[in-house]
């Protein structure tokens, strides 16, 4: 809640209360709310970015661009007021609205950043889930496990049962997107299950019931997929989600679609376009578009579904969205293949195979493959016979034209002049009608040899022609017995398949009765490990107990397991202070055993053998593991590594000693470290004895005993252990601090140095840090 000091502001609460309490005209949303609150001139540098940053998370689903802006302000103000914590949070504020534009890159920048100065547990887990969330969409799903279940770990570890709802939600997603749907429902009614026990929102409740509506729509049981797609869109109305609300409208778009009522579908899949264009969302609106693209090519309007899925590849290529690019390459190949462009159609399919390798999307694949061999097949075409040739030749006296008809209209006309001008004229004349004669015939030979050679040229060309095609139908004959086979020993090969298939359901059905028994057994062996988990714990000083016996302190203990192999013990008899850290062999309930096998071995040693010389202690503890365990018979060799203190109020002195383990302490800012003997608790037959070693408290003293597990740990930039000496080196860095403020520094640089390299912890982990003054 917002502290505003001055009294005008208090009324203002007022007003705006009285004014959200009716549902008239007048109602005022949050947003108008928190904007008038922000024109506040009194407010304080914390209210003012409280302000800022509860804008910001309201608007990131209606107004990106607008979240975005408040979350900037938020980050000045913050670093205004020179605090690292609130800079963070802004940071994690501007990931989300780059998550929610699509701009992944960005946003895992921002969010790397607000992890590293976040200290809390709750808001780190919130970081890994959404940086889990990118990877998801970026289909690194390697990454996305990590991220998810990391995430899941804290929210167990520190009892936050809605996070725990939230990472079983995007385990989830997560298996539904490999196509592995059991596991995807089995998720999403555990998240479903512990919303409904804790009373969620809406929202959040809408989510879950969103995701198992798409679950059962893609097993195809219809009735299912509405009842829970149907309860999702009524509760994301109800909270004004739009963004939920166009997911869910395109996922109604989708059912419709499958039992063929085309004219519903058009209307959910048109809304949601609208909704995601309004927010911005180019993901959500390149989804939408590939949807309409789809229900096209279900109508056989293939152009237009060409169109519509160009239009999404497009947007989902500007986001690098591979999941969508390989849905979209998928789709737009069909419909190509359709359209009979089986070269294009080839070159999707292309582009899709390693996309789908790369996601691990087994359906997808089997799908893609069936697409190749139809376009294969129906791009082997039948040769074609050559059109028949038309010729019209027409071949007109071209000899005659008009100007030699009009010659010998003349020599007619000088016909009728006298005699011997005739007979001379006549002589004339039949020796020129004897020069057009032969002209005429020359003419006429060369016209027909012509047109020989024309005819020549084409019956060449129609022999050679007839070769090709006798030799290309013999191929195709050859191809076409080829794929005769090919099909002969794909049936062979399809009914050999189906064989397997019966002996996989039979083995299948028998994996399940055994998985249910092994579920039952673990069920049953997850509780006994819990309820040993309450006795360990219980063996375990209080924060009562260690606050009466020092001036500060802390424990980062960190389990690799429900129970551990490290402990910490304390006992204060008469007027001393003993304390210890213990690693026993293993970890989890072989520790564990070990554990308590020692914790119950000191007090006893303590308090009725009355020894109080560390050495001493180390040396009676020794021999009680050896004759518990029966050692010297040789029925094993398990051990401890122990580091033990005892102080003396009065005389200020306090003694160490160590078994493997050694002690680092700092007076005056100077760090200062003893070993212990290099030898365990144990085991050994053979062996140096333990020494007691004195250090005088005449200053204020801060003392730490620790396990293994902290300085094993692999991380950082090489994947390296992190080793003493960057753990004393540590010390030295926080000493100055107060002892709750160490501890925070101790658990961000663990967790720090795992993420570097993405790794695991792999050891329990115990530091106990005092302050004696």
């Amino acid at each position: 809640m917002l502290r505003i000091a001055s009294g005008k502001v208090t009324c203002f609460f007022i007003f705006i209360f009285l004014l959200q309490a009716f549902n008239g005209i007048g109602q005022l949303s949050k947003v108008d709310s928190l904007s008038m609150l922000l024109k506040q001139q009194d407010l304080t540098g914390t209210e003012r970015y409280k302000i800022l940053a509860d804008l910001s998370y309201t608007l990131c689903r209606s107004d990106i661009k607008l979240a975005r802006r408040y979350a900037y302000e938020a980050k000045n103000v913050a670093k205004q007021l020179k605090s690292d914590q609130l800079y963070g949070r802004a940071l994690s504020l501007v990931g989300l609205t780059y998550k929610a534009e699509g701009a992944y890159e960005k946003a895992l920048l921002n969010y790397r950043q607000a992890y590293d100065l976040e200290t809390e547990p709750i808001n780190r887990g919130n970081i890994l889930g959404r940086i889990g969330s990118i990877y998801s969409h970026l289909a690194k799903y390697d990454s996305a496990f990590h991220y998810y279940n990391a995430a899941l770990a804290i929210r167990q570890e520190i009892g936050d049962e809605e996070g725990v709802s939230f990472s079983y939600n995007n385990l989830g997603t997560l298996y539904e997107r490999k196509g592995e749907y059991k596991k995807a429902i089995e998720y999403y009614f555990k998240d479903l299950r512990l919303s409904e026990k804790l009373g969620v929102s809406d929202q959040d409740r809408g989510v879950t019931l969103y995701n198992i509506g798409l679950v059962y729509s893609t097993l195809e049981d219809h009735k299912l997929s509405l009842k829970y797609l149907n309860q999702s869109l009524e509760l994301r109305k109800k909270v004004g989600d739009k963004k939920g609300m166009a997911v869910t409208l395109s996922a109604l778009g989708d059912l419709y679609l499958n039992i063929e009522n085309y004219s519903l579908s058009f209307d959910h899949y048109t809304e949601a376009l609208q909704l995601c264009r309004d927010l911005g969302d180019v993901r959500r609106e390149a989804e939408v578009l590939a949807d309409l693209g789809y229900w096209h090519h279900k109508r056989k309007i293939y152009q237009k579904a060409t169109e519509l899925f160009r239009e999404a590849l497009a947007l989902y290529q500007q986001i690098n969205d591979k999941r969508g690019l390989l849905e979209c390459y998928k789709s737009l190949s069909e419909t190509l293949y359709k359209q009979k462009d089986y070269v294009a159609a080839s070159k999707l399919v292309s582009k899709a195979y390693p996309l789908a390798e790369e996601m691990g999307a087994k359906s997808v694949i089997l799908e893609l493959m069936e697409l190749e061999n139809k376009v294969v097949l129906s791009s082997v075409n039948q040769f074609k016979a050559l059109e028949q040739v038309q010729r019209f030749l027409n071949l007109k006296d071209s000899i005659y034209n008009l100007e030699k008809a009009k010659q010998i209209a003349e020599l007619q006309a000088e016909y009728d002049l006298s005699n011997t001008e005739k007979e001379n004229a006549l002589l004339r004349k039949e020796q020129d009608l004897q020069q057009i004669r032969l002209k005429q015939e020359h003419n006429a030979t060369l016209t027909f040899g012509g047109i020989s050679f024309i005819l020549t040229l084409l019956a060449i060309f129609f022999y050679r022609q007839r070769r090709y095609g006798l030799k290309v139908n013999k191929v195709l004959q050859t191809k076409n017995k080829e794929l005769k086979e090919r099909e002969t020993e794909l049936i062979e090969h399809s009914e050999e398949l189906s064989q397997v298939n019966e002996e996989l359901l039979a083995s299948n059905n028998a994996l399940q009765e055994a998985y249910g028994r092994i579920e039952l057994k673990n069920e049953q062996i997850t509780q006994s490990i819990n309820y040993a988990c309450r006795i360990q714990e219980a063996l375990f000083p209080t924060k009562e107990d260690i606050n009466q016996n020092f001036k500060g302190s802390f424990v980062y203990f960190k389990p690799l397991d429900l129970i551990s192999g490290d402990f910490y013990w304390l006992l204060n008899f008469e007027g001393l202070v003993f304390w210890a850290a213990v690693d026993c062999t293993g970890h989890g309930v072989p520790g564990a055993l070990m554990s308590m096998l020692a914790s119950s071995g000191l007090d006893d040693i303590v308090r009725n053998d009355r020894v109080t010389d560390p050495a001493r202690i180390l040396e009676y503890l020794h021999l009680r593991i050896v004759d518990t365990l029966k050692q010297q018979q040789g029925y094993n060799n398990d051990g401890m590594d122990v580091s033990l203190c005892v102080y003396d109020p009065v005389s200020k002195k306090l003694s160490f000693s160590g078994a493997r383990h050694s002690i680092c302490y700092i007076q005056n800012g100077e760090l200062n470290m003893i070993k212990g003997v290099k030898r365990s608790i144990g085991g050994e037959m053979f062996h140096k004895p333990f020494k007691s070693h004195e250090i005088s408290i005449k200053v204020p003293t801060q003392v730490y005993l620790y396990s293994d597990g902290y300085k094993d740990q692999f991380g950082g930039p090489k994947n390296k252990r992190f080793m003493a000496h960057r753990f004393r080196n540590l010390l030295e860095e926080i000493h100055h601090h107060d002892m709750g403020k160490q501890y925070e520094l101790l658990d961000r640089n663990f967790y720090g140095w795992m993420n570097e390299s993405r790794t695991t912890q792999v050891d329990d982990v115990l530091v106990w840090g005092v302050l004696i003054d």
